[in-house]
This record gives structure tokens, sequence and C-alpha cells, in this order.
């Protein structure tokens, strides 16, 4: 798979896989490394697609988001909010992905439209989604420090509960000085993640620092 990087909000991404014809369907290898590329490369069953993507902005990605939740009530009476995870990678799909040179067996270009991907077959739309969001966005691992991090730093201690999307927003025009929320919304989802990791990382270390400062009864400075 390889990357291409035309500006900030566009990409485009190609994939190799190996399509084996069966009885009632194909079966699809995709190839994911150099290695097994050139093991591969000659063999005639091997394919390509090119494929044209828009990275969300950190607006446009609240925005599906939050028509992906649904409410439940439990027996304690207690509502919770949940995310459609399915709802949200099919929403997610047919709003980036705005490009691919599929062609059907006459050599034709295929439309791309919302009911053809619907059409696509699952192993294929999986992996063409999961190598976008591998290029774009941040491991689980470090979303997931994220959001401990800001659950610790906004409500003083770990909780379940995220946050509202706004606090992060803000948060970010506080510690970078001179930004709107306007332009904040515009920023690409990636960069807004790994500056708030950034900030909220910063004012963890800084309020360590002078809390230690403190005790040993010095006087505060600046980390910079």
């Amino acid at each position: 798979m390889s990357l291409l990087i035309d500006d900030q909000k566009f990409i485009n991404l190609k994939f190799h896989y190996i399509e084996t014809p069966g009885q009632y369907t194909s079966k699809f290898e995709f190839i994911k490394d150099k290695a097994t590329f050139e093991k591969h490369k000659k063999d005639p069953n091997l394919k390509e697609i090119n494929t044209g993507w828009k990275i969300l902005s950190w607006a446009e990605h609240n925005e599906i988001y939050s028509k992906c939740l649904f409410h439940s009530t439990k027996e304690n009476e207690m509502t919770t909010t949940n995310l459609d995870y399915v709802k949200f990678r099919d929403m997610k799909m047919k709003f980036c992905l705005k490009s691919w040179d599929l062609k059907d067996d006459n050599d034709v270009d295929m439309p791309l439209n919302a009911s053809m991907i619907d059409n696509l077959h699952h192993q294929v739309a999986t992996e063409i989604l999961e190598g976008f969001e591998r290029v774009t966005e941040i491991e689980t691992t470090d979303l997931k420090a994220l959001e401990t991090g800001a659950q610790a730093f906004f409500e003083g201690k770990k909780s379940f509960n995220q946050p509202p999307k706004i606090v992060y927003e803000f948060y970010v025009c506080q510690q970078m000085g001179g930004w709107t929320l306007d332009y904040v919304r515009t920023l690409m989802m990636p960069d807004f993640l790994k500056i708030l990791r950034l900030c909220l990382t910063y004012d963890g270390i800084k309020r360590k620092w002078d809390a230690e400062m403190a005790s040993a009864g010095l006087a505060k400075k600046s980390l910079m």
C-alpha cells in the first residue's frame, strides 16, 4: 500500500490484493508488506485498486459521530449513551471515500456511490477502510491514553464519562493562545488529537512539577 499526499485534506491510497475465484464468490488476500508483494508480483491474480479519500476535520468527525449515538435505559432507570460502531464506520466510509478505479468484468468503470459501496464484498470494504484509518488516525491505545488523561484533567479523577467535545476544543484554544474555536474546528482530526494529547501531557507534567517544587518549599519555575 502506498500513500501519496496531495494536500492536507485529501490522500490517495493504493491497495494490492490476490483475487482467487471460487464457485460462488471470490476470495481476497490483501498484500500489506513489500516482501509479500515481491512474492506475488508475477501472479496473474494480482490486482490493485486506487482510492482517493477526504481526511475528516475535527468538526466533520464530531458531526458523523453524533449521528451514530443512541440512548438506552437499564433496569435501574439509568440512561447511557452508546455508539453504533457499525453505522459510524459505514457513514465514515461513505463520507470519506471520494474516488476509485474499480472496473466490472467488461472492464467498464464502476461508479462510486453509496449503493456501490453497500455492494462491495465485505472483506474488500473492511480492508480499504482499515487501510485509510491506519494512515489517518491515531492508534486505539493512543486514543485510550488520551481519553484517560482528559478524564483525569477535567474531572480530577478517572471516570467513564467523556467530557463534551467543545470542552476539548476550548482547552486547546486556551493552551495554544490566540486560537479560536472556528480555527480549531477546521483542523484535521489526526492533527487535533495530536495537539490535544500534547497539551494534556505538557499540562500534566507542569502541574506535577509545580506541586513537587511547592512541597520542597521552592519557587515555581517554568518548564519552558
